[in-house]
């Protein structure tokens, strides 16, 4: 979905009537992108849900569409057209480029209800305009874990089995995990990992998604000036590669598992950590990993050999 056309097509119209075709074709499309890029980059959201065009950020498997975006661009769209079709219908020669009083005050008013209106409406909504996806939809197999996935993400291959042998290898090496999967985009409820699952996943893809699903929402802390956040967020890139190691173990070769993007040093830091014994990097795993929830000790070392 994009932006409603009502509006750009009553702007369109309202300069046809009063300028020639070469000046009033031109300026209409310009209006048009300047009042896209404008909403676009306000950064009170309710602004951007009056074009519209945030909506085409939706939306994933596990989220669907908060209805209050679209009946805010409507309610905008709607009654911003009228206001500017009331202008467009006066006739031009008549009014030497001027309207009624009459004529140009309900104008307004419908221009100003849409925009109060529209704001109202979209009061609440985030960047983007989702919102989870009903549980009662899930389809849920098993027992430690319990595997809760949406139908479409079976069309394809069912990536239960791989998040299964995964979710083993890890807890055989003694990371605590809760009891269950549950397919969603947000890690709000620590009852269960919470992991992304496209429609048709690759191997890598079901592993690296359980993995960072073991790392805090904001992957490491910001603490005090931030002077060490670098160093934490090497501690996770580091982290996420060994927990993916783990989980692949008889799914993936550790060859194929690519850095993590959170540092620039990722793949230097990963390639003298992965040569230290197994037991070296789940000593270094189990030690470094509080750091990544709380500021009150700093960033491990990360070794290499």
């Amino acid at each position: 979905m994009g932006s409603d056309p009502h509006v750009p097509y009553s702007i369109g119209y309202l300069l046809g009537r009063f300028l020639p075709v070469a000046a009033s074709v031109p300026l209409a499309i310009f209006v048009s992108y300047c009042w896209l890029g404008f909403t676009w980059t306000v950064s009170y959201f309710p602004v951007r849900y009056l074009s519209g065009l945030v909506i085409a950020a939706c939306c994933s498997v596990e989220t669907t569409l908060d209805e209050r975006s679209v009946v805010a661009v409507i309610a905008f769209s709607s009654l911003t057209s009228i206001a500017l079709l009331l202008l467009a219908t006066v006739p031009p020669v008549a009014v030497h480029w001027s309207v009624t009083p009459i004529r140009a005050t309900v104008a307004v008013g419908f221009a100003v209800v849409a925009t109060v209106l529209g704001l109202n409406v979209a009061q609440g909504l985030a960047a983007q305009p989702v919102m989870p996806r009903g549980q009662d939809e899930l389809v849920c197999i098993g027992e430690a874990p319990r595997m809760c996935v949406y139908p479409e993400q079976l069309q394809g291959e069912d990536p239960r089995p791989t998040l299964e042998t995964a979710y083993k290898n890890l807890r055989e090496e003694g990371v605590a995990l809760p009891s269950a999967i549950t397919t969603s985009n947000t890690k709000a409820d620590r009852s269960s990992l919470r992991v992304v699952i496209s429609t048709h996943p690759s191997t890598n893809q079901l592993v690296y998604t359980l993995a960072a699903a073991l790392v805090p929402d904001d992957v490491a802390p910001y603490c005090g000036d931030g002077a060490d956040y670098p160093k934490r967020l090497d501690v996770a890139a580091v982290a996420i590669w060994w927990l993916q190691s783990v989980a692949g173990k008889g799914l993936l070769d550790k060859s194929s598992i690519a850095p993590s993007t959170l540092s620039p040093d990722s793949a230097s830091l990963v390639e003298g950590f992965g040569r230290l014994s197994a037991q070296e990097q789940r000593d270094w795993y189990f030690a470094a990993s509080p750091t990544l929830s709380h500021c009150r000790s700093a960033p491990m070392e990360i070794p290499s050999r």
